[in-house]
């Protein structure tokens, strides 16, 4: 072990003019008559202490001490530390240093909270029109709105073509039968005409077998009118083809002063023609009495048959 020593430090302790050194701390002064050792003195009563062999080599600037620490520990001196002095005043604060290299990144901090929404950006072009879709399945109908108000009336639109002509209007045949005089017909049974018919001989498709039968030997529409004269009340007459009523043709006369007057439009559609039209009383109880007024040639009961189609 080499321990160094400058020979500033054991000059400065042999200036102090005391005997405190490294060897301990004397508190007592030297008497003033001695002189202070110098720093070679010094040195020598150091290396002295350590009781061990001590070379010494002296530069210019510095005194080197070279101790031999393979000595006895046994029987080095017995010094003993003395108690550490108070703490000095703190020195003035130094220059700041050079800064100092850039140390290594840090790992990322955690992400920060997300921040208000910027506003929004102006409006992008418009894109191109897409391709259409396929039409979607029709909807329920919905609830029928409220009736509008009535528009104002239109233009009147331009006469269409005329159209062709129509079949001949008016009557195509008929027949005029009647009786004069007074009658009795029973329950159930068939007016009679006494008188000739008008005009007769009878155009085409109607014909008359007395005293009760009027033969239609063409299909079409009829307009059928009768008249009675009866003498009692409620005579109830109706028209007949073969058996069979025809319905909307029973008319009545409710007094003995009353006529009973029935018209009605029957269609003939048979392939079995002629038909056999007759008047008859359908009341299933009382005779129907028809009187002609008490004045000959009064008309007591008619028939007017008119074949319009």
């Amino acid at each position: 072990m080499a321990i160094y020593f400058r020979r500033e430090d054991f000059e400065r302790e042999g200036n102090r003019g005391n005997r405190q050194s490294f060897f301990g701390n004397r508190s007592e002064p030297e008497p003033e008559s001695e002189l202070a050792p110098t720093a070679d003195q010094l040195l020598e009563m150091f290396c002295n202490s350590l009781d061990s062999d001590v070379n010494l080599n002296a530069t210019d600037a510095e005194t080197t001490a070279e101790v031999d620490t393979s000595f006895d520990m046994d029987n080095r001196c017995d010094c003993q530390t003395g108690p550490a002095g108070p703490q000095g005043d703190q020195g003035p604060a130094g220059e700041p240093g050079a800064p100092g290299a850039p140390g290594m990144q840090g790992p990322p901090g955690p992400a920060g909270a997300a921040g208000e929404p910027g506003a929004p950006g102006a409006p992008g072009m418009q894109g191109e029109q897409g391709i259409q879709g396929e039409q979607g399945e029709q909807g329920i109908q919905g609830i029928q709105g409220e009736q509008g108000i009535q528009g104002e009336q239109g233009i009147q639109g331009i006469q269409g073509e005329q159209g062709e002509q129509g079949p001949a209007g008016g009557v195509a045949t008929f027949a005029y039968i009647y009786h004069i005089g007074t009658q009795t017909i029973a329950p159930g049974g068939s007016v009679q005409f006494n008188q000739m018919p008008i005009p007769n001989p009878l155009p085409a498709g109607i014909s008359f077998t007395a005293p009760s039968s009027i033969l239609l030997s063409q299909n079409g529409l009829y307009d059928v009118v009768f008249y009675a004269q009866p003498q009692v009340a409620n005579v109830t007459l109706a028209l007949f083809i073969g058996d069979c009523e025809l319905p909307g043709t029973r008319y009545t006369a409710t007094s003995a002063s009353s006529i009973v007057y029935g018209q009605a439009l029957i269609i003939v559609s048979s392939a079995n023609l002629p038909v056999t039209l007759t008047l008859r009383n359908v009341d299933p109880e009382q005779n129907a009495v028809i009187d002609d007024g008490q004045l000959a040639g009064t008309v007591s009961i008619s028939i007017l048959i008119k074949k319009l189609s």
